[in-house]
């Protein structure tokens, strides 16, 4: 009988100990630049600030994410590096985007004439602890500054 108790006591606290992480919150960009330039693809590289509010340390192991500025596609991100955000604080994370050139040239134009514009990001990051890992959703809008280097 005592087993029987021992036993159900362990696995609800385990149960209870394992809650769903609380979604990242998306900070704002840095460092945007311009790393290669082709006449097809060219290469963006910046920094996405990311704020981890969970009590525990987080994996960020893969990511897709469609970026639109001022409601025109940027191009995708993918996330192919793996980093670990510490729990309840800000990481800034590198990033290269793959873009179409003739995508490039409309947001450039917004770029060149706002310091200011509207950006989208949308997708998905798959996070976790351990072996544990979920697709946590990213969906955000709002006005950021942008600073090319």
């Amino acid at each position: 009988m005592n087993k029987v108790v021992l036993i159900l006591l362990m696995l609800s606290s385990l149960l209870l100990g394992c809650k769903a992480p609380q979604p990242l919150e998306y900070i704002g960009i840095e460092n945007f630049g311009i790393r290669k330039v082709g006449l097809g693809m060219s290469t963006l590289a910046m920094k996405i600030k990311i704020f981890n509010p969970n009590k525990y340390d987080i994996k960020l192991k893969e990511g897709n994410l469609d970026i639109l500025i001022d409601n025109k596609s940027l191009g995708n991100l993918h996330l192919d590096s793996q980093y670990i955000l510490a729990k309840a604080s800000a990481m800034s994370v590198p990033v290269s985007i793959q873009v179409e050139m003739k995508n490039l040239i409309p947001n450039a134009v917004s770029l060149l004439l706002n310091n200011e514009v509207n950006v989208q990001i949308k997708g998905n990051i798959k996070a976790g602890r351990g072996k544990l890992a979920i697709w946590l959703p990213i969906n955000y809008s709002g006005k950021q500054r942008i600073e090319i280097n």
